[in-house]
């Protein structure tokens, strides 16, 4: 029988140890995947990510508010512009040469002696002074009153969305015809003292919508 060779004497207990080895690196193994550890996969090749199109949604609600706040600025723009013409459309052409003397308001009546409603404002002025139009429009009446002596007056039609009618009272001389057509600053007639007056003026009345007003801020516009 042939000779065995020398054992060597740590032989045994490595073999050993490295079972025990094996065995833990199993159970470790067992227990890292319960808890969610794993190994990584392999490295594959490297892939390219696409990138996510453009939201035609997002970009839709985008141009439609762009186009919205165009519109507002225009609509804003064209409202400034029609507010500018109305204003200028409304002011009116002074109707004589003079100041502004007693206003619009209660008074005492200088002839009468009582508190009374002044419909209109006085505007002072030199005798057969001329006397214009303040806004174009028809003449829808002349005439003669005791109260207002000689008198035009004259529908502007519609205002700003008001429908605007003055009259001209104690004239010398009235210079148009209910039913023509006259034009902003167009002369009327002259200015007096007739009817219940002390000297000569214009007094000018105003209604807005049927309603007496006062005409000085139409004058102040």
């Amino acid at each position: 029988m042939a000779a065995r060779s020398p054992r060597h004497p740590l032989a045994g207990p490595r073999r050993s140890a490295l079972r025990l080895g094996a065995a833990c690196v199993a159970v470790a193994a067992t227990v890292l995947g319960g808890y969610g550890f794993t190994q990584p996969a392999p490295a594959g090749p490297a892939r390219a990510v696409a990138a996510e199109p453009d939201d035609a949604a997002a970009h839709f609600v985008r141009a439609a508010l762009l186009a919205r706040q165009a519109a507002l600025a225009e609509t804003q723009r064209a409202a400034a512009a029609e507010s500018a013409r109305l204003t200028e459309a409304g002011k009116f052409f002074y109707p004589t040469v003079g100041e502004v003397g007693s206003g619009w308001g209660m008074r005492r009546h200088p002839i009468l002696g009582v508190q009374r409603m002044h419909e209109g404002i006085d505007v002072g002025s030199p005798c057969d002074a001329p006397v214009w139009a303040v806004l174009p429009g028809t003449v829808v009446s002349v005439g003669f009153g005791k109260s207002s002596g000689n008198y035009v007056r004259i529908d502007h039609g519609l205002v700003g969305g008001r429908r605007l009618v003055t009259s001209s009272l104690h004239l010398n001389t009235v210079q148009v015809t209910a039913g023509q057509a006259v034009t902003r600053g167009q002369q009327i007639g002259l200015s007096g003292s007739t009817g219940l007056s002390t000297s000569c003026h214009v007094h000018l009345a105003l209604t807005v919508d049927g309603v007496n007003s006062d005409p000085l801020p139409y004058l102040n516009a």
